[in-house]
Formats: structure tokens, C-alpha cells, sequence
């Protein structure tokens, strides 16, 4: 591995910025076949019958010029391979339906690829879509659900019809919100997309105790106890919005640097009654809602102490990296919160968690706070479960029921970009609910990097080595531990 090379090439993926220019040469550049080899995988995702994995190769030193799409079984032995465009960013698995989205290249166009898994040994292309203006970052989709969702790195959101067949699938640029959002949520009871920001490049942003004490009328805003008011004026009445961002003129009309600890609420029926129309973030403001909540440790020890001080303070956060649904109740879901514990970059000295987040009200009412709506529990990442230095960084987790109880996986992962000398990843299982056992695999050296990981019902899982070129099995059991299989896939 070369070490520079991978710190370039991963930084501009990071940033979202994948384009190459020609300075030139105009020799014909020859690479190597691709074949069935892993290189840079960076997603992995499994079948419905729980028989395939399947691994997203992407190629980001461009040693091929391609990525691929490979299918394995669950012994990791290499079924087929599939030629892709490189710069893969996301797998996403939903019934019969494979979601792949592909950042834009020097070589490629940006693109969301929907195949068919009727059989699961042999993808087959249904469609693909082109979204403008949009590098994709994700895809949120769920078994014989109608509607599915592309959310891109400068905020834009698709939705579209996942219909039957598939090659009927729609896909349309709904939305424009402030800031990327990776993790997405499809409540398929409500018919919403509830989608949170996530910070994609240099791990800046930071949770932020702020003060909440007056509210500045905003006619855009509508809000219902300011319905008399005189436009501009400043009442002492707290609304959810920080003082320090409506208190001044520069900070009222810079909405969007509210996106960072605000998460989205999309309406998806009412976006296909209306065709999919399309509106802009200060068409649709009244979507996004302030995204603020005390966590507990294991004794019920908040985050931060309540005293006379922070009596009118909220406690915001922000920087989520996933979102799962919980596979037994259509009222919760889950997320994994990530922050820098390092004061001058970001300081979320509360976050790397995951948080069980349950549905309490009317998301799409605009008289509602987010307390009134939402209720947040952490039930991973207390103190004393993880390493004091905080070098644990969240990002995806997997939640099956493994012999009869309910196994929550996590993956961490610390790039060589942001912390080039202090490289950190690792595999941790516990079961929801029973603080007693945790157990964790780690590694501090790129050649096993964890990154994405799948998780089947029998507490099979694969890991993509995205720093090491392979995958790796490994075995989770409740109570017991992780095996990790003596071989990698390469």
C-alpha cells in the first residue's frame, strides 16, 4: 500500500470534490483487469435470504480504472463479479431490490444503479439514473416499500416510486437541504424520510450547549405563538431556535448554518401526490426541525448536569452517520452520533454513541417542539464501555435478532485523513438492553481497516478492509464474542 496515494486520493473523496483534469498527456493510460480481486471496498450489504454478501469495490487509488460489484456467499467464497464505474459509495439491499450509488469520476458521471436480485447469485441491472447536480452519498430503501430515497453530499434530495418491476422505478430531485445527510430514516408507517446531518470532510462541526431565551418573529416560520406579532420584533419566549443564531441580522438571514443541528422531516405521500415537485431549502424551511437531546450513562447520569445555569439552554447535536430501523417496532429507529473529543475540533465530548430514537408525535406539525416529537436513549457508547482516550468514531452498525436476542453491531473507523498518526478501527457487539457484556476486535494499522459491515441473523458478518484490500469474515455470538476467520478475502 502506498501510503500518500491513499491519503490523497481518500481525501478528495471525502470532500466530495472526484474530478480529474487532464494536464496534456495525451498517451492512452493502460491499467490492469479488475476481475474478482477486492480493492478499496467500501460497502458490503446482504441478501434478503441471508445466503450472499455482497461487497461495493471502488477503487479509489485508480489502480484499475473500474470498481466492481462482487457476490460472495456467506462462507466468503467469490460467486460473480460485476464491472462497475469506480468511486462506489453506498450498497443498499431491500427485498428484491440492489441500490448502488457511485460518485462522479474523471472518467464517469455520478449514478444510482438499480438491479434486480430475483436471483440473488446474478444482479441484474434494472435501471439507472443520472442525478443532476447531485454526488450521491447514500440510499434508504425498504422491502416492498413503494417509495425509496438518494440523498447527495451538497444536501439535495431524490425520492422517487421503487415500483414492480423495477425497470418502472422513478427517481426525481425533491429537495435542497442545508448540508449533506447520510443518515436516513424511511418511516413507512407515516409515509416521512427523516434525515440528519452529517459532516462528510475535515470533522469540524461539534455538539453545542446554547441558550434559548427569546424569539425573533419570523413570518417564514410561522410560528403560532408569535401569530400576532409585529414583523422583526423580539419577544422573551423560547422557541427551540439558539439566541446566537436569530439575535442578530447576519445570523437571521444565514438559515442555512442552522442545517448542521437540524434534521429533515419529508412528507413522501404528499411529495407523489404532488409529483414529486421540487422545492429549495427556503421553500421548504419549515421541514427542518431543531435537533437537540440529554443523553444518559449507565447509572442515569445525564450528559450534562442540569443546574441553575442551563436551565434555558438546549443541548444540540449533530454528525450522524447512519440510521437502521428496528426490526420489531415501526415506531423506533436507531442512529450512530459521531464527534471529535478534541475541544478545538468540534468538542462533541458527548457523542460516538448510538442512539434508540422513538417517535412520540407529529413530526410534519409545525406547533410540535422536538421534545413533544421524538425521544432519544443512548444504548451504546456510555461511559466505561468504550476506550477513555476516545478514539472510538461510529459509523455504520448492524441490528439482528441472533438467538433470540436482539445483537447491535458497530463498526469504527478512523480514517487516515483526519487522524494520519492515530488510525483507529474496530468491531464491537453488545446486546440492546444488556449493559453487562460488550465485546470489541480492534486494529490501529491500515492493513485491517474496518469500514462498513453486514450482519445476518446467525451472527455471520463481513467487514470491508477498505486501507487492506480484502474483506473479512467473522462470527458474532450474544454472550460470547467475535471470531474472526483466519483468512481474508483478497
Amino acid at each position: 500500500m502506498r501510503p500518500m496515494k491513499w491519503l490523497f486520493t481518500y481525501t478528495v473523496a471525502l470532500t466530495t470534490v472526484l474530478t480529474v483534469v487532464g494536464v496534456g498527456c495525451k498517451k492512452k493510460e493502460i491499467f490492469p483487469t479488475l476481475g474478482d480481486q477486492v480493492v478499496s471496498p467500501i460497502d458490503v450489504a446482504v441478501d434478503a435470504s441471508e445466503q450472499y454478501f455482497y461487497a461495493l469495490n471502488s477503487d479509489f487509488p485508480r489502480d484499475y480504472n473500474q470498481g466492481s460489484l462482487l457476490v460472495l456467499t456467506t462462507e466468503g467464497v467469490k460467486v460473480t463479479s460485476i464491472p462497475l464505474p469506480r468511486l462506489g459509495r453506498s450498497l443498499t439491499v431491500a427485498g428484491n431490490a440492489l441500490i448502488i450509488t457511485i460518485s462522479n469520476s474523471e472518467a464517469s458521471s455520478q449514478q444510482v444503479l438499480l438491479y434486480d436480485l430475483t436471483d440473488p447469485r446474478a444482479p441484474v441491472l434494472a435501471k439507472a439514473f443520472t442525478p443532476t447536480e447531485c454526488n450521491p452519498i447514500n440510499a434508504v430503501a425498504k422491502a416492498s416499500y413503494r417509495y425509496w430515497v438518494v440523498s447527495c453530499s451538497n444536501g439535495h434530495i431524490f425520492a422517487g416510486d421503487l415500483a414492480s418491476p423495477l425497470s418502472a422505478s422513478t427517481l426525481n430531485h425533491v429537495r435542497s437541504y442545508p448540508g449533506a445527510r447520510r443518515a436516513l430514516h424511511l418511516d413507512t408507517t407515516r409515509n416521512l424520510l427523516i434525515a440528519f446531518p452529517t459532516n462528510l470532510g475535515s470533522q469540524v462541526w461539534g455538539d453545542a450547549q446554547l441558550e434559548d431565551t427569546k424569539s425573533y418573529f419570523d413570518k417564514a416560520l410561522q410560528l403560532p405563538d408569535q401569530a400576532a406579532a409585529t414583523e422583526g420584533s423580539m419577544t422573551a419566549v423560547a422557541n427551540e431556535i439558539p439566541d446566537s443564531q436569530e439575535t442578530t441580522v447576519y445570523s437571521r438571514s444565514n438559515k442555512s448554518q442552522r442545517g448542521m443541528y437540524q434534521f429533515a422531516v419529508y412528507d413522501l405521500e404528499n411529495g407523489h401526490t404532488k409529483e414529486w415537485e421540487y422545492k429549495d431549502f427556503g421553500a421548504a424551511i419549515l421541514e427542518l426541525h431543531w435537533l437537540y437531546f440529554q443523553l444518559a450513562n449507565f447509572d442515569g447520569t445525564p450528559d450534562i448536569a442540569q443546574t441553575t445555569t442551563n436551565l434555558t439552554s438546549h443541548y444540540y447535536r449533530t454528525n450522524f452517520w447512519e440510521a437502521k430501523p428496528d426490526p420489531l417496532d415501526g415506531d423506533v429507529f436507531y442512529v450512530s452520533q459521531r464527534g471529535s473529543a478534541d475541544p478545538h475540533f468540534g468538542g462533541s465530548l458527548h457523542a460516538n454513541s448510538i442512539i434508540k430514537v422513538k417517535i412520540t408525535g407529529d413530526l410534519t406539525s409545525n406547533t410540535l417542539t422536538t421534545a413533544e416529537t421524538l425521544s432519544f436513549e443512548r444504548i451504546y457508547g456510555f461511559k466505561g464501555e468504550l476506550d477513555p482516550s476516545g478514539r472510538h468514531f461510529p459509523g455504520d452498525f448492524e441490528i439482528a435478532t441472533v438467538q433470540g436476542k436482539p445483537l447491535l453491531v458497530v463498526n469504527h473507523f478512523r480514517d487516515l485523513v483526519n487522524w494520519p498518526s492515530q488510525p483507529f478501527f474496530s468491531i464491537a457487539a453488545k446486546v440492546i438492553d444488556e449493559n453487562h457484556w460488550f465485546t470489541e476486535t480492534t486494529s490501529t494499522s491500515s492493513y485491517k481497516s474496518y469500514y462498513q459491515i453486514a450482519l445476518t441473523s446467525s451472527g455471520r458478518a463481513m467487514a470491508a478492509n477498505f486501507y487492506g484490500n480484502s474483506l473479512i469474515l467473522l462470527d458474532v455470538t450474544p454472550g460470547v464474542g467475535i471470531i474472526e476467520k483466519t483468512s481474508l478475502i483478497k
